[in-house]
């Protein structure tokens, strides 16, 4: 999965960029929609790749 983007680079591109906050709001759900589907096809929940989507969505909702 390609979303790798840091707190701090998150936050830049969040000031950055005039947007309101429900528009935030949709683009952190659909990251969270994309990652719980990535997630959900993994039979092995500690591969490499489940990993990465645990650790986005952990991301997402401590984002709230």
């Amino acid at each position: 999965m390609a979303t790798h983007v840091t707190e701090g680079s998150r936050k830049i591109f969040r000031e950055k960029l005039p947007l309101d906050a429900d528009t935030w709001t949709r683009g952190r759900a659909w990251t969270l929609w994309k990652s719980l589907i990535v997630a959900a096809g993994f039979t092995n929940p500690n591969n490499a790749e489940a990993r990465s989507s645990f650790s986005i969505i952990d991301r997402v909702l401590s984002d709230c």
